[in-house]
């Protein structure tokens, strides 16, 4: 008498109708696109035949009839998931064909007279909705890739919306951050650039548009290596535009300090400060490295009481030093700008971001960095050996030269000393590394004097992204980055590509008059 019937409707007819709309949707992944972005007529026959199969699936696919066999218990879902199985074969991936195979026989299984059960039945219509979504997901990404040049050149548009639609977000930021660069540029007269007939161009002489451009490339470099401190330590005074703006995350601000003279990134930045957070961590872990490979350069070097052999004084060799940076990255954490940080103990407070770091992380990476600077010891033991030994075949140890106790307390000092964010040799290197991949983006992304993407008001990404296939990037740019060419080119074409696709929508602004007064 206390008990209680709960009716709810049947939900095997929504079921069906989601069912067959998703099947329809994959079969006709055209349709959703054309007369928007492609022309209808390039794709006429692949629509046809679309259609046709649209239409066949329908006359077979009917939710109605289906919920009724259904109650009836006399559905055969066999023949209706063999005809959708030859017909998914023809617009999935090869890739996955086996899974569709594995459907039609669980659903072969369930015919009058079979072994299958209502489990079988059950387990088809899962199966094959799980290929729908994977098919779904295929369907989006080459979309995607069909749809690129459309979103590269309309995401100037869509940027200047949101740009629009941020209510009381003033350009001060963005100004203030412009005449930094450009006061910066100033004091350096020339830049090097191979496509220009004397080899490099000087930034005073340039046209204003042109300084403009420029100072904009070096402004991004600035964020990248110099990046803003976080919302919570900025003044009150910006407390309108810090509000609207996404903090980034708590490492970001730990990898390079907060040397920068802005509160947060400008205002026209505000959709990219999460790929300069990343780009950001990508420059303190070359510069982490960089540190490392010279602690490497310095131990081989350093004064021994064994007197040099008449083969002379050691060697720094090249493939010494690439593999003893693909050690590095496989001893490190994924991140190497961590070992910056884990130079506070615990207990201290970061005045970065005002928070007290995390104790087990904080020992993780002083064990990570502690690690490395062994592995460097060791490379550098072995390297001093090989000179130093006169008969280079004697058989040496399984796990090779271990570092005797004075150097590695040597090289652990080293460590503690200088992998912070603020001391002289990391500030030294950082500024170095800066300048060579500035010197590289404006090879990249600065065109030659016969271009026309300077003399336009916006900028052609993709006829500028062809140029770089031109520019190589220069060894031997500065003694001890040699061995980071790729991470320096590898750095250097994201931000050139980045600084890219926001000149193509905030350049016509910066070039207005009266937006930015030049010295």
């Amino acid at each position: 008498m206390n008990g209680y019937t709960l009716r709810m409707p049947s939900r095997i007819r929504r079921l069906l109708t989601e069912f067959l709309e998703v099947l329809l949707l994959v079969i006709q992944p055209l349709s959703s696109i054309s007369g928007m972005y492609v022309n209808p007529d390039t794709f006429k026959a692949q629509m046809q035949e679309h259609t046709a199969q649209a239409a066949f699936i329908r006359s077979i696919f009917d939710p109605t009839l289906i919920e009724q066999e259904l109650k009836h218990e006399v559905f055969d879902p066999s023949g209706l998931f063999r005809a959708i199985g030859n017909t998914l074969k023809g617009h999935c991936a090869p890739m996955r064909d086996r899974a569709v195979e594995t459907m039609v026989q669980a659903a072969q299984a369930c015919t009058p007279g079979g072994t299958g059960t209502k489990q079988d039945a059950v387990k088809a219509v899962r199966m094959c909705m799980e290929i729908l979504e994977l098919m779904k997901l295929d369907i989006a990404n080459h979309q995607l890739q069909t749809l690129r040049p459309f979103l590269i050149r309309t995401s100037g548009q869509f940027e200047l919306k949101t740009l629009k639609n941020r209510q009381g977000s003033s350009l001060q930021l963005t100004q203030q951050w412009l005449r930094t660069a450009h006061n910066h540029m100033l004091a350096h007269r020339s830049l090097s650039h191979p496509r220009y007939p004397s080899g490099y161009l000087k930034y005073s002489a340039l046209p204003r548009n042109q300084q403009i451009y420029v100072a904009v490339l070096r402004g991004m470099l600035a964020l990248v290596f110099n990046p803003p401190p976080t919302a919570s330590s900025s003044s009150s005074s910006s407390s309108s535009i810090i509000s609207s703006s996404p903090p980034p995350t708590p490492l970001f601000q730990t990898s390079f300090g907060t040397s920068s003279s802005l509160n947060v990134f400008p205002e026209t930045l505000y959709l990219d400060s999460a790929r300069l957070a990343l780009l950001s961590f990508e420059a303190a872990d070359a510069t982490a490295l960089c540190m490392f490979l010279l602690l490497y350069r310095q131990l081989v070097f350093s004064e021994s009481n064994e007197a040099p052999s008449s083969q002379g004084f050691p060697k720094v060799v090249d493939t010494d030093l690439m593999q003893l940076k693909r050690e590095i990255r496989d001893i490190g954490p994924s991140r190497l700008a961590h070992c910056f940080s884990s130079r506070l103990p615990s207990g201290e407070s970061d005045s970065s971001h005002g928070s007290k770091p995390d104790k087990k992380e904080a020992e993780r990476y002083l064990a990570a960095r502690q690690g490395i600077v062994l592995q460097v010891a060791r490379r550098a033991k072995e390297a001093r050996n090989r000179t130093h030994t006169s008969s280079p075949s004697q058989p040496s140890s399984p796990i090779g030269d271990v570092p005797d106790e004075h150097t590695a307390s040597l090289a652990q000092r080293w460590a503690d000393s200088n992998m912070h964010a603020n001391s002289t040799l990391t500030v030294m290197l950082r500024g170095r590394l800066q300048d060579i991949v500035f010197n590289t983006v404006v090879k990249l992304a600065y065109p030659a004097p016969d271009s026309s993407t300077v003399k336009r008001g916006a900028v052609d990404f993709l006829a500028s992204a062809r140029a770089d296939s031109l520019v190589e990037m220069p060894h031997g740019a500065a003694t001890g980055v040699e061995p980071l060419t790729d991470e320096i080119h590898a750095l250097s074409e994201k931000i050139s590509r980045l600084a890219l696709i926001h000149l193509n929508a905030f350049l016509p602004l910066y070039e207005q008059e009266g937006f930015l007064e030049l010295s």
